[in-house]
């Protein structure tokens, strides 16, 4: 079912591995997610808006709008929108561009970790409507705390995510390797 699936390339870095990394980038994302979702967006269009068309029109009911809602009078403008009204969808489209673009395969971890925000999301405003719904206090503060989990999760999420999309951008970096195979040695201690 992913068109991904079969690329030849990897990620640099995967998002279990994006906090040890690039916990700087991941905190950067996680904590200012509109301006980073900003510039991942137009380092993935090689540092201009020239091509930017709203989720580069990969997501769903846009994907036969985008290009044609004005977007190219005022890309910055649009993109602006785009990050903050439309996070999730912001940096999907930036993911799935750069896989694209560098040939790269999804990961099937990748895809677990936003299977199981996804599920959280859906389970949150499942737990919400019930709890709108219903005139039970426990509900509420269920649903109150499913909310809080799934906003962590979420967040969190899209902080390796766009970690794992910086390291693949910046050109100077090769693939991790992963932690060193030996811990280090003992040292003398000399007074």
């Amino acid at each position: 079912d992913d068109p991904r699936f079969g690329n030849q390339s990897e990620w640099k870095v995967a998002m279990k591995d994006a906090p040890a990394v690039a916990g700087n980038l991941m905190c950067w994302t996680c904590f200012c997610q509109p301006c980073a979702l900003y510039d991942l967006r137009k380092k993935a269009l090689g540092g201009t808006l020239e091509n930017y068309k709203c989720c580069q029109g990969y997501i769903w009911p846009m994907s036969s709008r985008a290009g044609k809602c004005g977007e190219s009078s005022s890309p910055e403008f649009c993109l602006c929108l785009e990050v903050c009204c439309c996070e999730g969808c912001s940096i999907s489209a930036t993911r799935m561009l750069i896989q694209d673009n560098k040939n790269i395969r999804s990961d099937p971890c990748d895809n677990r970790i936003i299977r199981f925000q996804n599920w959280l999301q859906l389970l949150n405003c499942v737990c919400q409507i019930a709890a709108a719904l219903t005139d039970q206090a426990w509900l509420d503060n269920a649903a109150d705390i499913i909310q809080c989990i799934a906003f962590l999760v979420n967040c969190t999420v899209m902080g390796c995510m766009g970690a794992q999309m910086y390291y693949e951008l910046d050109d100077s970096k090769g693939p991790y390797a992963g932690p060193g195979n030996s811990a280090p040695g003992i040292q003398d201690m000399k007074s």
